[in-house]
């Protein structure tokens, strides 16, 4: 008997196959790595850049808080200075600024300039 020689065309397919299978296997791993990565650096990233936020925003709160208190003890003391001063009949700039408006306001009147 003669042997023949021959291609064995269904098992280069099957080989072919298997082989392109498995680099596509390789490749979506590779490329679901690469995704994984990417969501955790952005993750971390976020959390970083909110933290930063939520650091800036009680730094910022805090100040205003300080400048609310330095107004109410500016106030406090503007006040005394005028009551003090008021009682000794010395009269304040907002209560000339409230007689004058009322003599501009009543000024048309007649009767009482008469």
């Amino acid at each position: 008997m003669k042997e023949r020689k021959y291609i064995d065309i269904e098992g280069m397919k099957k080989r072919a196959d298997a082989e392109l299978q498995a680099r596509v296997e390789e490749s979506k791993n590779r490329m679901r790595k690469q995704q994984e990565a990417y969501i955790k650096k952005r993750e971390e990233d976020q959390s970083l850049f909110n933290k930063t936020l939520e650091s800036m925003h009680t730094k910022n709160e805090k100040k205003r808080e300080i400048e609310a208190e330095k107004e109410k003890a500016k106030a406090k003391a503007i006040a005394e200075v005028e009551a003090k001063y008021e009682s000794k009949g010395v009269k304040s700039t907002k209560q000339m600024e409230l007689e004058n408006s009322y003599r501009n306001l009543l000024g048309g009147l007649k009767g009482l300039d008469d």
